[in-house]
C-alpha cells in the first residue's frame, strides 16, 4: 500500500493488503496542519474524531463517522454541529479505565476488517504520558496499525516480517530513530548513514536513534518483533 503525503515532503510504501478500506482517527493533542488534513481527507478513508478531534474535524470541514470519547475538551458548539449532522456519537464518563484512544481502537476492532490500516493524527505535542499510552497502546494492538502523523514528526510501526519504504520530495528529515517496543530481530536499513544488517534492538537499550538519510529513498526491514521508526524535520 502506498501513501502520498505532500505536505509533509514524503510517501510511503507498507506492505499489506491494499483491498481494505482504512481509517484515520483525529485526536485532541496538537492541532494537525489544514495540509496535512486535506492529504488524510484525500486519501478516502473512513474518519474517526476523538474528543477534542471533533472541533479540529469541524474547522477541516471533514465530517467524521464517528465521534468518541468523554468529550471533555470538545466544545459544545462542536457537539451541537455534530448532532445537527447526525454523526454517530459514542460517550463516555470523565471517570473510566480506558482512555478515550483506547476505547475508540475497542471499538474499532469490533467494526472494520482486520487488515484495515490505521493512521492517527492530532497524537503529538501534549503530555508525555499521554502520548507514551497511545504510542503503546497503537504498537501492541492487534489492528493494522501502519502510523502517527502530523506536520512535525511522524511514528510508524513494523510488527513482525514488515517492511517499509519512505520516499522524500522536499529533502531528508532532521531525524530517523529506530525505536523498539519489544526485542525486534533482524532489523536492515537502506539509504542511512548508519545501516543496519539484521541486526537485534533491545527496548532497555534504544541506541538506534538520530541518524540520518542518505539518500531520498529508505527502507526498513524487520524481521521479527515491534519496531517504531520515528521521522521528524525538526
Amino acid at each position: 500500500m502506498e501513501i502520498h503525503l505532500p505536505s509533509l515532503g514524503f510517501s510511503l510504501r507498507k506492505w499489506m493488503d491494499n483491498d481494505v478500506n482504512g481509517v484515520i482517527m483525529i485526536l485532541g493533542g496538537r492541532r494537525p496542519s489544514s495540509p496535512l488534513m486535506g492529504d488524510l481527507a484525500s486519501l478516502g478513508w473512513d474518519l474517526w474524531a476523538v474528543d477534542r478531534g471533533l472541533g479540529y474535524c469541524r474547522r477541516s470541514g471533514m465530517i467524521p463517522r464517528v465521534a468518541i470519547g468523554d468529550m471533555d475538551s470538545a466544545s459544545p458548539s462542536d457537539l451541537k454541529w455534530a448532532s445537527d449532522l447526525g454523526i454517530a456519537m459514542d460517550l463516555h464518563s470523565r471517570d473510566k479505565d480506558l482512555t478515550d484512544f483506547q476505547l475508540a481502537l475497542k471499538l474499532l476492532a469490533g467494526s472494520y476488517h482486520p487488515h484495515s490500516p490505521i493512521l492517527v493524527t492530532g497524537c503529538f505535542g501534549g503530555r508525555f504520558d499521554h502520548l507514551m499510552s497511545s504510542v503503546m497502546t497503537f504498537a501492541h494492538s492487534d489492528l493494522n496499525a501502519m502510523g502517527m502523523v502530523d506536520h512535525r514528526e511522524a511514528i510508524f510501526v513494523l510488527r513482525g516480517d514488515e517492511r517499509l519504504e519512505m520516499l522524500f520530495h522536499r529533502g531528508a528529515p532532521k531525524a530517523i530513530s529506530l525505536l523498539p517496543v519489544t526485542r525486534s530481530r533482524g532489523v536492515t536499513t537502506q539509504g542511512l548513514k548508519w545501516e543496519l544488517s539484521g541486526a537485534e534492538l533491545e527496548p532497555s537499550f534504544p541506541f538506534s536513534v538520530s541518524n540520518e538519510a542518505r539518500s531520498d529513498r529508505i527502507h526498513v526491514g524487520l524481521e521479527k518483533g515491534i519496531l517504531l521508526v520515528y521521522v521528524t524535520r525538526g
